[in-house]
């Protein structure tokens, strides 16, 4: 249990110590969950680096890894108390104190959603009652028999076969995102049972994904009571139940895609930072103080390359995020530089996404169908029949006038 503490704190130092190198300005508490997301992205996959390459889950690896987190951790917050004069780690602790004092409000919607997960998670992942069994919910046993399968297969094989073997299909490799089953299984080989190496990344991800939702609302209106809407409408979408009747078919997001589909939850919440680096470098400039031309141009790259690495690290980690994420990041990207005729902006955002996920791509779509990866307008075949019955011809010269 030692361990994984340690390693949740490497993590998070690890994050924190990337969000000091940006100009991105935080709201409160945002910069705990920024950090969170931010540093476990990194730690993961520079674990599971070092796990491909060694070739088997050890308990020496885990720990070159928590050392190697470390000490780029405390390289970038030298570098930061060097270049600044400021203590790093004491300017986190002002703010966190101004937050104790001054946020109350968003404090106490945090414990509300911290308070919503737990119960969530303890009562529908493997509840053990009186008798020894184990219950969940209806999604969650359906989709975990096949989660718990690959963490054990990462804990208690010999040797690391890449791509695993597909634990439902014989002889079949399985191409599915691991990273989050990944971490499940770093934290069941430092000390955990797997009921909590389920549970913890579960509540770390999720209690993220939904304060960063909050914090992304409360960015586009500059509202508190927005931010708290529109996560109490994420989490309540889908109610009341049983509407099928009237030909209502919502299912609520949390129970149907989040509980069960473990990637998802770190997918999401690495979307929403993305997001709030995209709106504050893209969107946001109007709002801001002015700069001066030299923070300006270290301001904006740093937060585009940053919001480009994070979308690149996402195919292993959640290919539907990636997706989605990613034509959002292109689009918005695209429109900064027919508006600003700066490229520069595109090239931040782009570069990093193409050199970190173009290997992940390639290896993705040698285990999945040809139509995983394709240009599909619409929800479904009718409105992508709609979208496409369009006359688009004028297309080119619509946007060659924009440029104009």
């Amino acid at each position: 249990m030692f361990l994984v503490i340690i390693l949740i704190l490497v993590s998070f130092l690890l994050g924190l110590s990337i969000s000091y190198l940006l100009d991105y300005q935080f709201q409160g508490i945002e910069r705990v969950f920024f950090s969170i997301v931010v540093g476990h992205a990194g730690s993961i996959w520079l674990i599971f680096l070092l796990y491909d390459l060694i070739g088997s889950l050890r308990m020496s690896l885990i720990l070159i890894s928590i050392l190697l987190c470390a000490c780029i951790a405390v390289i970038l917050l030298l570098g930061m108390a060097k270049k600044s004069g400021k203590i790093v780690l004491a300017e986190f602790k002002n703010e966190m104190v101004t937050v104790w004092y001054e946020d109350r409000a968003t404090l106490s919607f945090l414990v509300f959603l911290l308070l919503y997960v737990l119960g969530m998670n303890f009562s529908g992942v493997f509840r053990p009652d009186s008798a020894g069994n184990l219950s969940a919910f209806h999604t969650v046993w359906a989709d975990y028999p096949f989660h718990t399968s690959l963490i054990t297969s990462f804990v208690y094989r010999d040797a690391f076969p890449f791509p695993l073997d597909n634990p439902q299909f014989l002889h079949v490799k399985t191409q599915y995102p691991i990273l989050m089953d990944f971490y499940s299984a770093v934290l069941l080989k430092s000390g955990l049972d797997l009921r909590l190496s389920i549970i913890i990344p579960n509540l770390l991800f999720q209690l993220s994904c939904f304060a960063l939702l909050y914090f992304l609302a409360f960015r586009l209106t500059g509202i508190k009571s927005a931010g708290i809407g529109a996560t109490l409408i994420f989490i309540l979408s889908g109610f009341p139940p049983n509407l099928q009747s009237l030909d209502i078919h919502f299912l609520n997001p949390l129970y149907a895609v989040i509980m069960p589909q473990r990637t998802a939850i770190i997918g999401m919440a690495i979307s929403f930072v993305v997001y709030l680096l995209l709106f504050d470098a893209l969107c946001a400039d109007k709002a801001k103080p002015a700069k001066t031309s030299a923070s300006e141009g270290a301001g904006r790259p740093k937060e585009l390359m940053l919001a480009g690495m994070l979308i690149g690290l996402l195919p292993y980690i959640h290919a539907h995020s990636f997706i989605a994420t990613g034509f959002v990041a292109v689009c918005l990207a695209s429109l900064s530089v027919i508006k600003n005729r700066d490229w520069k902006t595109l090239i931040f955002l782009v570069l990093p996404i193409l050199l970190l996920s173009v290997p992940q791509l390639l290896w993705i779509r040698t285990g999945v169908s040809e139509e995983f990866f394709v240009f599909f307008p619409g929800w479904a075949e009718t409105n992508r029949d709609l979208i496409m019955g369009l006359d688009w011809s004028s297309l080119t010269a619509s946007l060659a006038s924009l440029v104009q």
